[in-house]
């Protein structure tokens, strides 16, 4: 629905195309694709593999669960496995050559999974040094609000935090807060922690928010002033759209209680 939404008003009212068709676009597309060729057997290895991963995700623990029983591997021992089979198998035909060597890994975006690690070291220390309790007592005071208004207050201050901060980060940090203030104020914590991770993805107005933003004020077809006033209403029906979609949609799916 928010793509659909976006997409009208970006089309329809603040950057209507000047042209219906691109001349030669078919043609163009169709000749970069065929430069693609035929898919390679490593590509077709490194596919069965990432989905076999996350079948593994999925339903290694629903099946134990369904048993009774604790699943043998979790989910980053997984994750290992798959990492060890990308430096294991063979690419193809080469001799030598695997899906994965060591000049190609060392160039991975380290730093956003160090991020993500942060944050669950966070959200642990959050719990472990009481922290979380004590946040949910000095936040306790707002339980008297409503609940959507609530989330609403959440959806916006993360919608417009993460315009100046990594999303990534944003979600990390917020999110052990978010919960412990669910906790205080006596609601589900996924109340509060689903609008913190939607919000957090949802950045519209300036370039430096996420690098889609970046790329499309590169180009120099967008201005700063143009991406903010368009990112604005974006962010104002996002606010709207979030608060609806989990007080509704969420509270069903994830049988909240508040």
């Amino acid at each position: 629905m928010y793509m659909l939404i976006a997409w009208l008003l970006l089309t329809k009212v603040f950057f209507k195309p000047e042209i219906k068709e691109i001349p030669g676009g078919a043609a163009l597309i169709k000749e970069e694709r065929a430069k693609l060729g035929r898919i390679s057997a490593g590509e077709v290895r490194v596919a069965i593999i990432f989905v076999l991963a996350a079948l593994s995700w999925v339903f290694i623990p629903l099946i134990f669960q369904a048993m009774d029983a604790d699943p043998p591997i979790g989910d980053a021992g997984i994750a290992m496995i798959v990492a060890l089979l990308l430096f294991v198998l063979p690419a193809g035909a080469a001799k030598g050559v695997r899906l994965l060597d060591w000049d190609s890994a060392v160039k991975l975006p380290w730093g956003v999974l160090l991020l993500f690690g942060g944050g669950l070291a966070l959200s642990a220390q959050f719990s472990s040094s009481g922290l979380t309790e004590w946040i949910g007592q000095v936040t306790a005071g707002i339980g008297g609000l409503p609940v959507v208004l609530i989330v609403a207050i959440v959806a916006a201050g993360i919608l417009f935090l993460t315009e100046l901060t990594s999303n990534t980060a944003t979600a990390a940090t917020f999110l052990p807060v978010a919960t412990a203030v669910a906790v205080g104020i006596g609601i589900d914590p996924m109340l509060l922690a689903i609008p913190v991770a939607i919000a957090a993805t949802s950045a519209f107005m300036l370039p430096v928010a996420t690098p889609p933003n970046a790329i499309a004020y590169g180009s120099g077809y967008v201005q700063i002033p143009q991406m903010a006033k368009t990112g604005l209403w974006l962010n104002l029906i996002g606010i709207v759209l979030i608060t609806v979609t989990t007080m509704t949609l969420a509270v069903w799916v994830f049988q909240l209680v508040y």
